[in-house]
């Protein structure tokens, strides 16, 4: 029987004794099971010989036994082939590698079956460099790619810090909902040790770029020219005004003679990074959200939006060219903002124009029909304000020193909170829920509305005095942390709670005739027993001394 056909194969063994030995040793115990016991003829013998793709036969006895349940030899030998393939390339590791743990052929059969297209992570990676990267330079000095997926992002990106390489796509996928375009600069004259070795800049649909080595630290984008790279090289993602309407707008539009879009639905162009829109807008029927982006003006915005208008945190610093008319909310908050000319003069829902840099109110809104909120600007007073605003009015942590311009009813709170204010004349003089004016400079209350409709707070102001407060507070009265000295001009009714804990108060003469639920004079400078208070007053709770 000849099992060393050609010469060659027989130097071959000679110059490696060991695989020759392994496969005497192979042959060996593979005939004398199946060969010498006649389970198989002599010429399948030599055939099954032959299919073992392994270089010392080490398969040749699983493959006999094989052949016995399944005498199909094509079959066994494509079976063996893919195995021998799997094996090889690392697909098949452990246990799966070795070909003994196969209790039958079927088994076999069913898992190599079931992965003979699987590809080593090699052929992967090879695969995602050719089919999900685009090449933008290939040259002697360097590489640039723009990665298509997440996959070829950590391939190409490997070794360096970028979020964007990470194992899980979050960063990446962020980023790409933004439609920036990354381009990866690989320099083929630098190793890992130099963080320049691997540049990424990620490009804007504005054109705006961020450039980064690759520990992450941001450089100018000079430096890459100083490479000698044009900045022409890296464009942002090729964007036409269709796939812009369609990625933003819900429902159906139309473009009119003059080149503007009417929006018959939603439109959210919301964390896209962008300062300038590609699109003149009219009327949009429903919201149009643009919410955490980098616009500096609202030219090309909608005249008219029929439902929610939010353009907050972005960089406005003027409201010109905005909707004159807004349907429901309006929401210019977390901007740049010094003026509010430009705004519409009547708002169907709420009107948010906090963490401004706003002076004054004028040219904002006469008429809102929810609340309004102008917290956190650097307004001095009140004038040019809404005249009418059917919800809560909050103008807390500004730098008023005047009430004067502020509505004369307020249907729900009033909160005027954190300001210098001295008085509170000019204020409302109706409020049906909250009236808050904590944290202020006051000496005394005079000019506070007259019936409060829910809670009164004054905590903290410097108050020496209750003198032309509300004479009746329908919930909670908290004028704790001030410098009173007594309690002349307090409410003469409160509905719950009376709070005047930590002031220099030495009489409770002027208390409240009646008090709803708990009264509170902590640390104050009286001497009174519970018993001497309650004949002062009507008090349905607690007394805390």
């Amino acid at each position: 029987m000849k099992y060393i056909k050609t010469y060659d194969e027989f130097q071959f063994l000679n110059e490696n004794k060991v695989v020759y030995f392994n496969i005497l040793e192979s042959l060996a115990s593979a005939r004398k099971l199946f060969l010498n016991t006649n389970k198989i003829p002599d010429n399948i013998f030599n055939n099954l010989i032959e299919i073992d793709p392994s270089p010392s036969k080490k398969y040749l006895e699983k493959i006999c036994k094989f052949y016995l349940e399944k005498p199909d030899i094509d079959l066994i030998k494509n079976l063996i082939v893919s195995f021998d393939s799997l094996v090889n390339k690392h697909i098949f590791k452990g246990k799966d590698s070795d070909i003994n743990s196969y209790k039958s052929f079927q088994d076999f059969q069913n898992v190599i079956e079931g992965n003979k297209d699987k590809k080593s992570k090699t052929e992967i990676e090879k695969n995602i460099k050719r089919k999900d990267a685009e090449i933008i330079l290939n040259n002697d000095k360097f590489l640039i790619i723009s990665p298509l997926t997440h996959e070829a992002a950590c391939i190409y990106g490997s070794g360096t810090k970028w979020c964007i390489t990470e194992k899980t796509p979050r960063y990446w996928d962020s980023y790409v909902k933004k439609d920036i375009k990354f381009y990866f600069i690989l320099n083929k004259h630098l190793d890992e040790s130099d963080p320049m070795y691997k540049i990424a800049v990620s490009v804007y649909l504005d054109g705006r770029k961020e450039v980064y080595n690759a520990i992450d630290e941001e450089i100018y984008f000079k430096k890459i020219e100083s490479l000698g790279l044009k900045e022409d090289l890296f464009k942002p993602e090729s964007m036409t005004i269709e796939k812009y309407l369609k990625k933003w707008i819900k429902g159906s539009y139309t473009i009119d003679e003059d080149g503007f879009c009417n929006v018959n639905g939603n439109v959210k162009i919301t964390n896209q990074s962008i300062s300038k829109l590609p699109v003149k807008f009219n009327k949009v029927s429903g919201y149009f959200y643009c919410s955490e982006n980098k616009f500096i003006s609202l030219e090309g915005f909608p005249q008219e939006v029929g439902g929610n208008f939010d353009c907050s945190e972005n960089e406005l610093v003027s409201l010109k060219y905005g909707p004159k008319e807004v349907g429901k909310d309006f929401n210019c908050s977390h901007n740049k903002l010094t003026s509010l000319e430009g705004c519409p003069q009547k708002v169907g829902g709420n009107f948010d124009c906090e963490n401004n840099k706003l002076t004054s109110l004028e040219g904002g809104p006469e008429e809102v029909n929810g609340y309004f909120i102008c917290t956190r600007n650097i307004l001095i007073s009140l004038k040019g304000g809404p005249k009418k605003v059917s919800d809560s009015y909050n103008c807390s942590e500004n730098k008023l020193i005047s009430l004067e311009g502020s509505p004369k009813e307020i249907f729900k709170n009033f909160d005027c909170n954190d300001n210098q204010l001295i008085s509170l004349k000019g204020g409302p003089e109706k409020i049906k829920q909250n009236f808050n004016c904590a944290r202020n400079k006051l000496i005394s209350l005079e000019g506070s509305p007259k019936i409060v409709g829910g809670d009164f707070y004054c905590v903290a102001s410097h108050l020496i005095s209750l003198k032309g407060g509300p004479e009746k507070i329908k919930q909670n009265f908290n004028c704790a942390h001030n410098e009173l000295t007594s309690l002349e001009g307090s409410s003469k009714e409160v509905g719950e709670n009376f709070y005047c804990h930590d002031n220099n108060l030495i009489s409770l003469e002027d208390i409240p005739k009646k008090i709803g639920r708990d009264f509170n004079c902590r640390n104050n400078k009286l001497n009174m027993t519970e018993e001497e208070i309650r004949k002062l007053s009507d008090i349905k709770g607690k007394i805390l001394i």
